[in-house]
Order: C-alpha cells, then sequence, then structure tokens
C-alpha cells in the first residue's frame, strides 16, 4: 500500500501544480477554483505521508509501526485541510452569503482537530502484512467513525450541493452541468474508497478502496478542468469556477 498512497500522492499533487500554473496562465484569481488548487496539494501531501514510514521496511522494520502511527495522525490534519477547502468550493459558488462558507471551514477545522486530539490519545495500531504486502492500519474503532463524518461532511454534503446544483439550477449549461457531476462523482468514489482503508482486512478491500480512490482524482479532474477546455473552444466568458 506504499506504493499506491505515492501514486495516489504525486498523481494529486500534479494536478494541483497543473491547475495553480493554469490559474497563473489565465491571471485568473477565482476563489473557487484556487480551493480546488489547495484541495488537491493537501490531499496529495497526505498520501505522501501515509508512503513514507513504507521505506523503514527496508532498513528498520521494528520502527515501522511506530512511524505509521505517527504518519496517520499527522498525515490526516492534511486530510481535513483538503476536506475543509473542498467544502469551501460550493459555497463559494452558490451562496452568496460568503459568512457560511467560513462558517463551514470552521467546523470542519474544529472537528479536524478534535479528531486528531482523539487519534492522539487513541492512536492506531498499524502492522504489515509480509504475505500480502499490504499495511492494516487498525485504526481506533471510535476515530474511524469520526473520520467517517467529517468526510460525509466534507466531500458528502459538497457532492450534493454539486448534485442539486448541476441539474436544478444549471438548466440549458451543459459544461457546467456535466462539470459539477463529475466533480460529484469523483468526491462520492473518494468517500467510499478513504474511509475503506481504515477498515480494510485483505488485500483486496485494499486494491479496491486504492481503484475507488483513483477513479475519484480522474473524475474530479475531468471536472475541473471540463469547463476551461470548453472555454477555450466557445471563446465564452467563464463561469465563477473559472
Amino acid at each position: 500500500t506504499g506504493l499506491t498512497h505515492l501514486i495516489d500522492g504525486v498523481i494529486s499533487i500534479l494536478l494541483g501544480i497543473k491547475l495553480w500554473h493554469d490559474l497563473k496562465a489565465k491571471k485568473d484569481n477565482a476563489a473557487a477554483r484556487k480551493y480546488f488548487v489547495y484541495f488537491f496539494l493537501f490531499l496529495g501531501i497526505f498520501q505522501l505521508i501515509l508512503a513514507l514510514p513504507h521505506l523503514s521496511l527496508y532498513s528498520n522494520p521494528s520502527s515501522f509501526p511506530m512511524l505509521m502511527t505517527l504518519a496517520f495522525i499527522i498525515g490526516h490534519i492534511f486530510l481535513y485541510l483538503a476536506l475543509a477547502f473542498m467544502l469551501l468550493v460550493p459555497f463559494e459558488l452558490y451562496f452568496p452569503n460568503k459568512k457560511i462558507k467560513y462558517a463551514a471551514f470552521l467546523v470542519i477545522m474544529i472537528l479536524g482537530a478534535f479528531i486528531t486530539y482523539t487519534n492522539i490519545i487513541k492512536p492506531n495500531a498499524p502492522v504489515f502484512d509480509i504475505k500480502t504486502g499490504i499495511t492494516l492500519l487498525n485504526a481506533d474503532p471510535f476515530v474511524g467513525q469520526l473520520i467517517l463524518i467529517i468526510v460525509l461532511l466534507g466531500w458528502g454534503v459538497s457532492a450534493i450541493m454539486f448534485i442539486y446544483n448541476g441539474i436544478k439550477l444549471r438548466r440549458g449549461d451543459n459544461n457546467a452541468i456535466a462539470r459539477d457531476l463529475l466533480i460529484a462523482s469523483g468526491l462520492i468514489f473518494l468517500i467510499m474508497g478513504g474511509p475503506l482503508h481504515n477498515i480494510a482486512k485483505t488485500s483486496v478491500h485494499y486494491l479496491l478502496a486504492d481503484l475507488l480512490i483513483l477513479i475519484g482524482f480522474m473524475l474530479m479532474a475531468t471536472g475541473v478542468f471540463h469547463q476551461t477546455e470548453a472555454d477555450k473552444s466557445t471563446n465564452t466568458e467563464p463561469d465563477k469556477l473559472e
């Protein structure tokens, strides 16, 4: 699983860097697209932190459980940041009252701080299975439930808002509809794949979780970049996401 974390992390960070370069090239200051940059970058850092402890398996295997426990706690801080910035996007796009946006961000960060504290006093007990080559994260059940809750709040609520607005409010704008539904679909795949890592007990479960996450990345990237390509081909003025 170290390799899959590495692959997912590199893909996510590359997506964030590409989007950032696109924004600079277009001199685009749209807040929503900047939030997507932070989302991809923080999510990539989260994945890379989970990948790093696996290097110890080649030099000092006995240190792996401790390093993986620390990586789990520290890495998830960046996951909570990714969740918070993702939630900012639909609030920025669809709600005129920006105070709601910052309140939602604050809720995620407070809950993330509480989960981090809980994870410190209730650390997970990771084990690397040599036979299968997978890492059993063995998160504390209560911590695992809290992580599921914050994922549903950050990505689940975002997905619902993208689906609702894509179907109900975007009539006649096929590019925007496609973009919203692609992003929502990507978030749903991430919701399914992310928490599955914490409860996976077999290599099949881990491979399924990794596949779901990779599909989620690709769907989201397609949605985020879709409108840009549509604007280039039609020479129309971009919407707020652009």
